[in-house]
């Protein structure tokens, strides 16, 4: 059995980081995350809160190419408790291709919505709550079999955990490769 001795500095690092993240202003609101099959993270999009005051009615994108073409105009919205849509994830055209996307604003503007990710009658609606959307039907399964995909949108704690934990993941990860050799 092997003991494995993580530097404490690595750990007070992140803490460093995800702290002053916070103080900044740079609070998380949303991450869309694709993960491999093992549970890597191989790609995510956040928006801070104070992005989203700077680009209001943003399309924020993963790569091209992951995206699962048969999911266009099958987008998911989630739903205020005042009844007004908040968030909307899924495959969109962003003008150039299919995207793997979300939007996210207090004052979605709906028509821009719909041309990104197609008619809202097509669309899923689900009440607002801070957990963690399974995205996973819009990850293209051809070329990338096995991967996950989750949305979340009003991160509790401002992203802070999420933070730790893709870095407790990304360890973990790497720790497993170097047990592997």
């Amino acid at each position: 059995m092997r003991i494995l001795k993580l530097p404490i500095t690595s750990l007070l690092g992140a803490g460093a980081l995800a702290l002053s993240t916070l103080s900044a202003g740079a609070v998380i609101s949303d991450v869309l995350t694709v993960y491999d099959a093992s549970g890597a993270i191989i790609h995510q999009v956040t928006a801070t809160e104070l992005s989203e005051l700077g680009a209001p009615n943003n399309l924020w994108t993963i790569d091209h190419g992951i995206a699962n073409a048969a999911q266009l105009g099958f987008a998911t919205a989630l739903v205020e408790p005042n009844g007004t849509i908040s968030d909307v994830f899924g495959v969109a055209n962003d003008g150039t291709g299919l995207v793997l996307a979300f939007m996210s604003d207090d004052n979605l503007d709906l028509t821009m919505a719909q041309g990104y990710f197609g008619p809202q009658a097509g669309w899923t609606l689900l009440p607002e709550q801070p957990i963690a959307y399974d995205a996973t039907k819009y990850v293209n399964p051809v070329l990338h079999p096995g991967a996950t995909a989750t949305f979340t949108s009003d991160v509790p704690d401002g992203g802070a955990t999420v933070g730790l934990l893709g870095l407790v993941l990304a360890t973990v990860a790497g720790v497993s490769r170097k047990l592997r050799e």
